[in-house]
């Protein structure tokens, strides 16, 4: 009896791990081209103006200068627009970091918000200003 539940929770274990990995295979994370035409941060980070890319996946988003090195990966939370949007857009901070708080992804309607600086959340108690956009490229293959 214990030998043919042991080969019983063996085979789910097995297709539980197998469907697992077909799913994640099935999965095509989306790379968005930016050109980002002045200096900005991310995560108390600064960058350069310049072209990037980002890789975005659901949980996470790889963002990587023009020679394709990860320069930083973002766990954002996701947000959700009433519609897909148009094109591609980066919203920055107002302040002189140009902090970046969201990304949208053309003809989608999630889109990745990323966790404030401290010193932006105390800024803009004071400043209430719409945040800065850029528009960016489409989904590169």
């Amino acid at each position: 009896m214990h030998y043919r539940n042991t080969r019983i929770l063996t085979a789910i274990s097995f297709a539980v791990l197998w469907l697992a990995a077909a799913a994640h295979a099935q999965y095509v994370p989306t790379v968005v081209k930016v050109n980002i035409p002045f200096d900005f941060t991310v995560n108390n980070k600064a960058f350069p103006s310049g072209e990037y890319w980002f890789r975005c996946t659901p949980v996470r988003l790889d963002l990587r200068d023009s020679q394709a090195h990860i320069v930083v990966s973002l766990f954002p939370h996701p947000v959700e627009s009433l519609e897909n949007v148009a094109e591609t857009k980066l919203q920055f901070s107002t302040d002189d970091s140009h902090a970046l708080l969201r990304l949208w992804v053309r003809e989608q309607r999630i889109g990745y918000e990323l966790a404030r600086p401290k010193a932006l959340t105390a800024l803009a108690k004071q400043h209430s200003r719409p945040p800065v956009q850029t528009g960016g490229g489409g989904n590169i293959p």
